[in-house]
């Protein structure tokens, strides 16, 4: 009995010794927090992201990406999978080329996103560009990859969803509306005819309705309605 106990006693002090161990080393690895600090009302859809280092070691980021969000599992997007587009405002970076931002202990960096500089990201996940039938919008989050590995994903607002699908109504809308505000006939180059100009506001009506169209067919992700936009939630 007593060689039992003593084995036991061995058994546990070694998993204690593991766990310390492993422990001392996740206390160690960086690790970065971020929060949506500001959501703003306007046709662009701007929003701010601010990101923490709160750990007492210098974190090393990677990439900064836009990827659809993952119910059950960790997101399995890689983060130097290949993408034509950038996500931050005064970062033209495609996702797909590293970044090297460095976070050193206890401090942090506020990134600037908006409904434009993600559309064209979310659509290589979800293709609203040109639906030809109702189409549902999937919900999506940013992931900041770290260099060791670790990640750091935040949820769009819900309102945002509502702001990407402005960002390919709204210009359209500007359009029209300046034409209409200057007269249709005015504000073209002298040297342009009216039947040029009749074909130019052909061409702007015709793409009005495409858009309006393609605003009609894409709904918002299940659970979030027009409500979170109207409230800038």
């Amino acid at each position: 009995m007593i060689e039992i106990l003593t084995m036991l006693g061995s058994w546990v002090s070694g998993i204690g010794a593991v766990s310390a161990v492993i422990y001392a080393m996740k206390a160690n690895q960086p690790k970065l927090n971020a929060v949506i600090s500001s959501v703003v009302f306007n046709d662009d859809g701007d929003f701010t992201l601010d990101v923490f280092n709160d750990k007492a070691i210098t974190a090393h980021v990677s990439y900064i990406r836009l990827a659809p969000k993952a119910l059950f599992f960790k997101n399995k997007t890689h983060p130097s999978k290949f993408s034509r587009n950038s996500i931050i405002k005064s970062n033209k970076k495609r996702q797909s080329e590293r970044l090297n931002i460095e976070f050193e202990a206890g401090t942090y960096k506020q990134f600037e996103f908006s409904g434009l500089s993600l559309l064209m990201a979310y659509c290589e996940f979800c293709d609203i560009s040109n639906p030809n039938k109702m189409i549902e919008m999937v919900e999506a989050q940013i992931v900041i990859y770290l260099t060791n590995g670790s990640k750091c994903c935040i949820d769009l607002p819900k309102s945002q969803y509502q702001k990407i699908k402005n960002a390919m109504f709204i210009p359209q809308v500007r359009l029209l509306t300046d034409v209409f505000r200057r007269g249709i006939y005015n504000g073209f180059p002298a040297d342009y005819s009216k039947e040029h100009i009749d074909r130019l506001l052909e061409k702007y009506l015709d793409e009005y309705e495409l858009a309006y169209k393609r605003h009609l067919y894409i709904e918002l992700p299940r659970g979030i309605s027009m409500d979170h936009f109207l409230n800038n939630q």
